[in-house]
């Protein structure tokens, strides 16, 4: 296990920091500012800062050097609206209650604008993911929310989905930037979508792959379903361009990084521009290809859609160029972002402050363990899954279908009448042919294990991270299975060491089991009327998300 400290940065020599006793910070200016900038699906390790070749984000690997980067970071969840949820409330899904996708976060439930609003901040926000909008709630205590939707109206003469670039994002943060700088304190959230599938940067690298990529997104509007089809590489579809999409998906993190650059020259060159505590993250990763999981998010806890960068900029009270191996929660940034700005707790945040972590302090205290769950999945892949991805069926919080698979053979149980087909995902991928009568054993023993483990969390899989040791609970059809990993030689998950390590394996377990025996129940789906839902659904469908 990594001991809990932290390691100069690789690109640049460490900078002193001269602190008080006990590790104090000089006064701290009164009512810094606070700008928080996120990359949707944006992985750690395609940033120059975590290791990545070629320089592909050399303004955000310049951030990192002024400020403290978090090499273990990790999401609650890895889809947008939950994990931006628990970004702005400090609180796991399971606290929060935003569960599915198309859910929303509920008016009780305190976010951070509310909190720095009522601390006399001007808050604003740019959002470029229709699933981090107004329709899900996360526009709660901000002055001026510009979502997706406004967006595209705004910018529908660039043509396409040029409204959700990051050109136009960058263009809008300015304008409110421009608007409301001179008001002090503000609080500015600006969210970028760039790196999301389908990786379509207005400017990629030329040749000829960009061609096979466009002619690859034409064929995935043909598929039914899109999710199965594609993301899990039935027929090998996926595999086939794997290369292509790498390449295009950097080209997204370079372009994205240029507009953050343009944002931050801008705010840096304003006259007498007050202090400001900058916080750079991402709500979740994206996986391409590894574990056969190609060009999405969401079902699994691998690293490569649990991980995502963080770096805090606070020149007043923070170092410059240190890095923290600790592993830390998405859920801390609300905690650690009230301490730097010395405001009080937010209330509800269950996450934890790590100012005194990456100040360096010695007498701070280990972060502690960190936990992680996936989403339901669109389509059926792991043993157990909520199949429709909103929990819409018969009664609250009930999804809308049900599927338990036993290697390609997959059964799917539509709620709300009950109603049971069994189909054979290599020979039928997109399930159009109902073989329960031809193999009534299998579809018996199917569904009687979904009688036994079917549910709407219990399709979930499960993540504890302490050091460099993580343990995955991973839903199976005779119940949970535990899997141990070392990140540290064994960052790709491949070799399971519980069989080895049962005594770790056994103490992860026993963490897992406290954090979700502490989790509340599920709240209901929280769902708004026909119409709103039938707007939700459109946005949905328009993002490959549901079928």
């Amino acid at each position: 296990m990594t001991d809990p400290v932290s390691r100069a940065a690789p690109f640049v020599a460490a900078a002193l920091w001269a602190v008080g006793p006990g590790c104090s910070p000089s006064a701290s200016p009164e009512h810094p500012n606070l700008l928080l900038i996120t990359v949707d699906t944006l992985r750690a390790d395609r940033l120059g800062c975590y290791g990545a070749p070629a320089d592909p984000s050399p303004r955000i690997d310049t951030l990192a050097t002024q400020g403290v980067l978090l090499e273990a970071a990790a999401t609650s969840l890895p889809r947008t609206t939950q994990a931006l949820a628990s970004l702005l409330t400090g609180r796991h899904p399971d606290e929060h209650g935003v569960l599915e996708i198309g859910e929303y976060l509920t008016l009780e439930t305190v976010t951070l604008a509310e909190h720095l609003e009522a601390a006399g901040y001007h808050t604003a926000a740019v959002s470029a993911n229709t699933l981090a909008s107004s329709f899900q709630g996360l526009h709660q205590g901000f002055d001026e929310f510009v979502d997706a939707n406004e967006l595209q109206h705004r910018y529908d003469s660039q043509g396409g989905s040029g409204g959700f670039h990051a050109a136009t994002v960058t263009d809008v943060a300015l304008e409110l930037l421009e608007r409301h700088g001179a008001t002090s304190p503000w609080f500015l959230w600006v969210h970028y979508l760039d790196p999301h599938f389908p990786y379509d940067a207005p400017d990629p690298d030329p040749g000829p792959d960009v061609e096979t990529a466009r002619a690859f997104y034409e064929e995935i509007k043909t598929l039914e379903p899109k999710t199965a089809a594609v993301h899990f590489d039935l027929a090998g579809r996926s595999s086939a361009v794997r290369d292509t999409m790498d390449r295009l998906y950097d080209a997204e993190v370079r372009y994205t990084d240029r507009q953050i650059g343009r944002l931050l020259d801008t705010w840096r060159a304003r006259p007498a521009a007050p202090p400001t505590l900058l916080v750079f993250t991402s709500d979740h990763g994206e996986s391409l290809g590894e574990h056969g999981y190609f060009y999405e998010h969401g079902d699994f806890v691998f690293e490569p859609s649990v991980r995502i960068p963080m770096i805090f900029h606070a020149p007043w009270r923070l170092p410059a160029a240190r890095r923290v191996v600790d592993p830390v929660s998405i859920v801390d940034v609300v905690p650690t972002i009230c301490e730097l700005l010395e405001l009080p707790a937010l209330p509800g945040a269950t996450g934890i402050d790590i100012s005194e972590l990456l100040a360096g302090c010695p007498q701070a205290d280990p972060r502690g363990p960190v936990f992680c769950q996936s989403g339901s999945a669109l389509r059926p892949h792991n043993p157990i899954r909520a199949f429709a991805g909103r929990r819409r069926g018969e009664g609250p919080g009930k999804p809308a279908f049900l599927s338990a698979r036993d290697g390609d053979w997959v059964l799917v149980r539509r709620t709300s009448s009950g109603r049971t087909l069994l189909h054979n995902a290599a020979s039928d991928p997109t399930f159009r042919i109902d073989l329960a009568a031809e193999h009534p054993e299998r579809t018996e023993r199917l569904a009687a294990a979904l009688e036994t483990h079917g549910g709407v969390l219990r399709d979930r899989w499960l993540m504890v991270r302490d050091g460099d040791w993580k343990l995955q609970r991973i839903p199976t059809l005779e119940g949970y299975q535990d899997r141990l990993y070392d990140l540290a030689a064994d960052p790709t998950e491949t070799v399971d060491l519980a069989f080895r390590h049962p005594d770790l394996a056994a103490r992860l377990a026993t963490e897992l089991d406290r954090h979700q025996s502490q989790a509340p129940e599920p709240a209901p789906a929280h769902y708004r009327g026909a119409a709103e839902e039938a707007e939700i659904d459109r946005r949905l469908r328009s993002l490959g998300y549901i079928e």
